[in-house]
């Protein structure tokens, strides 16, 4: 259910999904569903823009067009009224070339504990992250940084593998290819297999 605040934006029931150890309930308590400048919206390094580098989907922008914006983006809010989009970047970059100045989004507070934010992260952007080994690995690669290893184990799970810490050292190793076969791995032309092997010559 939703409820109307006095800034116009709402708040969100929290779901739920599969308790983490630490997290028993693993949401934030409350979501905002907020509409946002587009301007105050930032990747989190050039690394996105970088694996998005193909022409905007033309497909993306008729639809966005014709019915406009049918979910809300996933963003944490950050200091300054500045927002870190988490998933939805192909969305998010359609948005931009169609000029919108504004979006809706889900607003992850910045008071969010960091399994929290990386666990939404995982779920929100379910079917990219499942089509990319390199998405998957990005999102292990900073989870690392900020949890401990029982968290990270926590969130392997959660993304579909066993949680064995050198499943995510082998997914991350990924991130040290060269910048073509990190595309074409990410794109779905080159098994991840056959980039190990090309890693390794």
């Amino acid at each position: 259910t939703k409820t109307l605040l006095k800034n116009g934006a709402y708040t969100e029931a929290p779901l739920t999904f599969p308790s983490h150890p630490n997290h028993p309930t693993a949401m934030p308590p409350a979501y905002v569903i907020q509409t946002i400048r587009c301007s105050s919206i930032e990747h989190l390094d050039g690394f996105y823009q970088k694996i998005h580098s193909d022409p905007i989907d033309p497909q993306l922008v008729a639809n966005l067009s014709q019915f406009g914006q049918v979910s809300p983006l996933l963003v944490w809010e950050k200091p300054c009224n500045s927002f870190q989009i988490l998933a939805d970047h192909a969305c998010f970059d359609a948005i931009n070339f169609l000029g919108w100045e504004q979006v809706v989004c889900r607003v992850l507070p910045a008071t969010i504990v960091p399994y929290q934010r990386y666990a939404v992260q995982a779920l929100h952007g379910w079917n990219a992250l499942q089509d990319s080994p390199i998405l998957q690995a990005f999102l292990l690669q900073h989870a690392q940084q900020d949890l401990p290893d029982t968290e990270l184990l926590s969130l392997l799970n959660l993304m579909g593998h066993k949680p064995h810490l050198h499943i995510a050292e082998e997914l991350i190793a990924l991130l040290r290819l060269a910048d073509g076969v990190l595309l074409a791995v990410h794109r779905g032309i080159l098994a991840v297999k056959s980039a190990k092997l090309l890693r390794r010559l």
